[in-house]
Order: C-alpha cells, then structure tokens, then sequence
C-alpha cells in the first residue's frame, strides 16, 4: 500500500505529533505545528482515494484469478478420458 500522511501530522512535514520530535526538512529545524483546515480534508481525502484504488486492484486480480482457475478446471477436464458408465 501506498503510505500516506496522517491528516493530523505535521503542517510543515506531515509527520505524526507523537514521533515528531524536532526535524530538519526544506523549511529549516521546527517542532510540531498543527495542520490546517485545508490540509487535513486533503489528506483525508488522498487516504480515500489511495484504499479506493487499492481496494480497485484487489477486486481486478480476483477476477482474473477466478478466471484463470475456471480456465485451468476447463483444460484439466479436457485432459482426462471419459468417464466409463456401468
């Protein structure tokens, strides 16, 4: 899975109030700083897109995978000899 940032880490970096501490990103050394409004509905958000695609993918390759089974039972009854009826 695709990792995302909590909607609620860091303004400047994204990262969790609990594991914060004190970094060095682009903006210099800073401590934790709450999000905003803005950034929490568009981290939830991505998270929502990000399990919806996820869950897009999951469904796609059980279809394919039931396929491929149905295609190996088909094949596999192919292969054997008629049964013999008494």
């Amino acid at each position: 899975m695709i990792e995302s940032q909590s909607p609620s880490g860091c303004r400047r970096c994204g990262r969790p109030e609990r594991n914060h501490f004190t970094w060095y990103t682009a903006t210099g050394k800073h401590v934790y700083e709450p999000p905003t409004q803005t950034q929490i509905k568009a981290r939830m958000l991505s998270r929502r897109a990000s399990r919806r695609a996820e869950n897009a993918a999951v469904e796609a390759n059980s279809a394919v995978a039931a396929r491929l089974r149905a295609a190996a039972d088909l094949l596999a009854s192919e292969d054997r000899p008629p049964s013999m009826s008494h």
